[in-house]
């Protein structure tokens, strides 16, 4: 197809898709119209993208499942628990919050 009639096709197709979506808005009838729209269109696609790469990086709130200094601290947790410490004697310690404690008891009695 030449590029004359590719474009003439182009602007038929979005002129037909303009009248179903935007009633009574302009319809594009020169090249120069259309490739005005085309690098309009690019624009707004390049903002997006950014967007959505600013919401596919960002940092997740919230505690944090597991990790290495969780699985550190509860594990201390477990072995002052099982040598017979009550969880208000782990927590007087100062290492761990009471909330924290009752938290891991929690995990330690779901894994039991």
């Amino acid at each position: 197809m030449s590029k004359i009639i590719l474009t003439q096709h182009l602007l038929f197709c979005y002129n037909n898709v303009k009248n179903i979506t935007d009633t009574g808005a302009d319809m594009i009838t020169t090249l120069e119209e259309a490739l005005k729209y085309i690098s309009e269109l690019e624009k707004e696609n390049a903002s997006l993208r950014r967007e959505l790469e600013h919401y596919k990086n960002r940092k997740v709130s919230g505690r944090k499942k597991h990790d290495e200094a969780w699985m550190t601290s509860y594990n201390d947790f477990v072995v002052k628990y099982e040598s017979g410490m009550s969880i208000m004697e782990i927590v007087n310690e100062g290492e761990i919050s009471r909330r924290t404690a009752y938290r891991y008891k929690a995990y330690y009695d779901a894994t039991k």
